[in-house]
């Protein structure tokens, strides 16, 4: 499913608060997991920020980001992989915040108030495409292997593009039985 994120109108509270407050109203605090994800959020005109974000469970500062300490995991309990860190800041505090220029993760105490970003998941939308495949070979397009190796090369096509997160790509097996038709039978 696709979120969107909220910048919340209450003007600070700490990380549980926060974490509390999105779980309450929205989905939770905000994860960056991906640099697209983060990019998104601090290109978002809505969501510009004054000042830096604080805390690793979904804050900037002054706003929360949901990761924390334990190692760094995300308040889903998401164990965190993608890193974002501010060049030569100390990771001493157990909670982080997004910096506002350019999204920058500093670590913040957890009991700092400062304002905070939810974020909440977007219904899913599901669309249907018609693809045309030209098959210059006497491959059998209908054949389990084939459709498997077409749907590899779309897929590697779309990570290539940045456009794979929350894509989930199938066939649609028609009346009889068959997933393509030659033009020509239609």
């Amino acid at each position: 499913s696709s979120v969107t994120f909220v910048f919340t109108k209450i003007s600070s509270m700490n990380w549980t608060e926060a974490q509390s407050y999105c779980r309450a109203h929205y989905t939770d605090l905000a994860s960056m997991r991906q640099i697209t994800e983060n990019q998104k959020t601090y290109e978002d005109p809505k969501l510009q920020i004054q000042a830096p974000v604080s805390t690793v469970s979904g804050a900037w500062e002054p706003a929360r980001v949901s990761l924390y300490r334990d190692p760094w995991k995300w308040s889903d309990g998401f164990q965190s992989s993608f890193r974002y860190w501010a060049k030569s800041h100390p990771h001493s505090e157990n909670c982080v915040a997004a910096l506002s220029n350019g999204g920058l993760w500093v670590t913040r105490s957890c009991k700092s108030e400062i304002p905070f970003i939810c974020y909440k998941h977007l219904p899913i939308s599901k669309k249907v495409i018609k693809l045309r495949v030209k098959n210059n070979s006497n491959l059998n397009l209908n054949n389990e292997a084939v459709q498997k190796e077409i749907m590899v090369q779309i897929k590697k096509k779309l990570r290539d593009k940045r456009l794979d997160d929350n894509v989930e790509l199938t066939w649609r097996t028609q009346q009889d039985g068959d997933v393509f038709h030659k033009e020509d039978e239609l």
